[in-house]
């Protein structure tokens, strides 16, 4: 997408586990991802390559929680990528031979205060796959949150990192089509990579939240489509249903 011009979060690409190191070219071994980690600007955002639903996608506060990360994540898969963190709204767009079938925006998943608990203690009450062992977490005001302070009773406490519905997050302002702007970038993603259907994560930066500066954050190749389900909207997962199977049966 780089190479196409088009905007995109950078990251860097590390294996996680030192397995079959002899069959890859260098810098991208643990010990290098350790020496990236070090003279990083934290926070950072890492995820695996091969994951889904959210896991394992954690804000890394520091050094530390680096290693941590890199202990715990090579238990499952064998590669990492490793991002800036960044802040802003974002966007799901659903392309489709070319086109926006459908956008919808992404909530971060969030939880209440209960003017007793900590917020350590409101984290180990959810269910524990849908909380990183990295969390980060404000207030409705966008201060960030000490896992000691205890939120008052009905104060919104918004969960940073992955915003995908396995992690808790939500959806809305699902509609048809899509604003220009995310269009227009979803639509040079997809033609950069060569995807006729895919489902593209777009990040809106700018200050004003008017999509004057986005950024392409992950194109998915088997986007779920259970806001569709959830919205009732049946005649557009037949639209989908129809032009997979058009495809297959070429």
């Amino acid at each position: 997408m780089e190479a196409a011009g088009v905007p995109c979060v950078p990251g860097r690409m590390f294996f996680v586990t030192e397995r079959w190191a002899e069959m890859r070219s260098p810098g991208r071994e643990p010990a290098d991802a350790r020496a990236y980690a070090a003279a990083a600007d934290y926070p950072l955002f890492c995820k695996p390559i091969s994951g889904s639903n959210g896991l394992f996608a954690e804000v890394i506060a520091d050094c530390d929680a680096f290693e941590d990360y890199l202990c715990r994540v090579s238990r499952e898969h064998f590669a990492i990528l490793v991002q800036p963190f960044l802040r802003g709204v974002e966007h799901r767009v659903f392309m489709l031979n070319g086109e926006a079938l459908f956008c919808y925006r992404k909530e971060l998943p969030c939880l209440a205060g209960d003017g007793r608990s900590t917020l350590k203690e409101l984290l180990a009450a959810l269910p524990r796959d849908t909380v990183p062992a990295q969390t980060r977490a404000r207030d409705s005001a966008g201060s960030l949150l000490a896992m000691h302070d205890r939120p008052a009773f009905g104060a919104r406490i918004i969960l940073e990192g992955p915003a995908n519905r396995a992690a808790g997050g939500g959806a809305t302002d699902l509609r048809e089509g899509s604003p220009e702007p995310l269009a227009q970038i979803a639509r040079a993603a997809v033609n950069a990579i060569g995807l006729s259907l895919a489902g593209v994560d777009i990040f809106d930066l700018s200050p004003q939240g008017d999509l004057s500066e986005l950024t392409v954050i992950e194109v998915n190749s088997n986007p779920m489509i259970q806001t569709l389900e959830d919205g009732g909207r049946w005649d557009l997962i037949t639209t989908i249903w129809r032009a997979n199977f058009e495809s297959a049966l070429k």
